[in-house]
C-alpha cells in the first residue's frame, strides 16, 4: 500500500516554538501542500504507473556546463517490507561517436525508506556526496523490479501539451547508450535533476514545478476502516511545542 495513499482522514500538526515564535512543521509529517491537495482531491484516482525494470535514459535533460547534480526532485511512492532501491547515474560520450558508457562512480542509490522518508509528496531527495557531470552528460534512473522495490519512481502517460525524451535499456546496462535509438516521447517521467549553477536545460521545457505538480497525482486518498483507531511511530515531534491546528478532508 503506498505510504502516502492511505489518508482520507488528511491531517497535518503544526506547532509553535515556544522559545523563538516561529512555525515549524514537525518531522515526517505531511506537509501542508499535500494536505490540502488531497483535501481538495479526495475522490480523484491516482493516475500514472510506476516505471518498469529497466534503464531509462533522461535525454531530456541537457548539461550544458561542467557542475553537480545536488539532489532529485521525483515523484516516487514508498513502501515497507521489501529490498530493492532504484538508483540514478551518468553516462558520457565516448570519443566522436554516438555511444555513451556509464561514468564510474557516478551511480547513487535512492535508499528512501518509510522511516526516513519526508512525507511531503513529492520528494527532493539529496545527493551525497553530489553527481559531478560535464557538459553532453546524460542522466539515467534504474528501476529495479517494481514487484519488490522499497521506492518506485513513476512515469504518467500521455499528459496534454508535455513530452518528455527519454530512451530505455535492458536493467543493469553499463555501456552502449546510443543518441540514434528511438526516443520515447509521450511518458513523463517524475525526475528533475537540481545542479550547482544551472547547469541543465530541458528540451521540452520541464520544470520542477511540473514534476512536482503532476507527482501529487500519483497518490489518492482513501478512507479508513470504521471503529478503528490508527498510530504513526514514524511521525514523530522532534521538540516541545503546542499543537495549533487540525486540517481534516
Amino acid at each position: 500500500m503506498k505510504l502516502l495513499a492511505m489518508l482520507c482522514f488528511s491531517c497535518l500538526l503544526y506547532y509553535i516554538n515556544a522559545a523563538q515564535g516561529l512555525e515549524q512543521e514537525c518531522t515526517r509529517f505531511m506537509s501542508q501542500s499535500l494536505v490540502r491537495y488531497r483535501t481538495k482531491n479526495l475522490r480523484s484516482s491516482a493516475i500514472g504507473s510506476p516505471l518498469t525494470e529497466a534503464v531509462r535514459v533522461l535525454h531530456e535533460y541537457q548539461f550544458n556546463c561542467s557542475s553537480t547534480i545536488t539532489s532529485l526532485i521525483m515523484g516516487i511512492d514508498v513502501r515497507a517490507g521489501l529490498r530493492l532501491f532504484p538508483s540514478v547515474q551518468v553516462f558520457r560520450k565516448i570519443g566522436g561517436s554516438s555511444q555513451y558508457d556509464l561514468v564510474i562512480g557516478s551511480e547513487r542509490v535512492i535508499y528512501y525508506g518509510t522511516s526516513n522518508v519526508s512525507t511531503s509528496g513529492v520528494f527532493e531527495y539529496p545527493l551525497n556526496p553530489p553527481i559531478p557531470v560535464m557538459s553532453g552528460d546524460l542522466l539515467a534512473v534504474s528501476q529495479p523490479s517494481p514487484a519488490f522495490s522499497i521506492v518506485r519512481v513513476h512515469y504518467i502517460d500521455n499528459v496534454q501539451g508535455v513530452r518528455f525524451s527519454s530512451s530505455q535499456y535492458a536493467f543493469g546496462t553499463r555501456s552502449g547508450v546510443n543518441l540514434n535509438n528511438p526516443l520515447i516521447t509521450n511518458q513523463l517521467i517524475l525526475i528533475y535533476p537540481v545542479t550547482d549553477g544551472y547547469c541543465v536545460n530541458s528540451i521540452n521545457s520541464i520544470t520542477p514545478s511540473i514534476v512536482r505538480e503532476y507527482g501529487f497525482k500519483v497518490q489518492q486518498s482513501q478512507m479508513f476502516s470504521s471503529r478503528r483507531q490508527y498510530l504513526y511511530p514514524d511521525m514523530l515531534f522532534s521538540c516541545n511545542g503546542s499543537v495549533t491546528k487540525w486540517i481534516f478532508g
